[in-house]
């Protein structure tokens, strides 16, 4: 006896028309594409920023660098001229012999000598002197801790000092080389008129 072949009907909610478009992959793509997309504008971004730097870098610091190292290794000698000499001069490439003529020379190392004297005797004393100035400052013993802030305060309060004194030195009329220099030419009416903005607030 057989059996009827049994038919299976297909559920229309599994139905691949019924389905909505995009399911979990292709919304998982799309936030991926979305990502990637946002990492290369914040790269973009942050590279933006850097270049200002990254060049002033490069034109101020390594290339000079590069140009002092390429120059050591060369030497200025004239080049044409004839049985009189003269001519331009021009690099001719020497090796290490600058290196070994600074190594050999005697003031070379004196200088060396004088700095690392300056370095040992200047360091040390700055932070010691920094590091108790501090400490006497925030102590609560010290009576009378207006005279060490003070003290701490003019290094930084000589320099703007004596640029004002510089300054009026420059705009006095009696004795300015500045003020004597414009009253010839061209600059004679601002001269003229430092004068009698003098006067004036006289």
């Amino acid at each position: 006896m057989s059996t009827p072949d049994t038919v299976t009907l297909a559920d229309p909610a599994l139905s691949p028309k019924d389905k909505p478009l995009g399911g979990p992959r292709s919304s998982g793509k799309r936030g991926k594409a979305g990502s990637k997309a946002v990492s290369r504008r914040q790269a973009r971004a942050e590279w933006a920023f850097v270049a200002p730097f990254t060049l002033a870098f490069i034109l101020v610091f390594l290339i000079p660098i590069g140009v002092a190292i390429k120059q050591s290794f060369t030497r200025k000698v004239p080049a044409g001229g004839g049985a009189f000499g003269g001519g331009d001069l021009v690099d001719s490439f020497v090796g290490l012999e600058n290196y070994k003529y600074v190594i050999t020379n005697e003031r070379f190392w004196d200088g060396i000598g004088r700095v690392v004297l300056y370095t040992l005797f200047q360091i040390p004393v700055m932070i010691i002197m920094a590091l108790v100035l501090a400490l006497l400052i925030d102590a609560l013993i010290i009576k009378r801790v207006a005279i060490f802030r003070l003290g701490n305060f003019l290094p930084y309060a000589i320099p703007g000092i004596v640029a004002a004194m510089v300054w009026l030195y420059l705009y006095t009329p009696e004795i300015s080389p500045l003020v004597k220099g414009l009253a010839v030419g061209p600059g004679r009416r601002f001269s003229q008129g430092i004068e009698r903005g003098r006067v004036a607030h006289a």
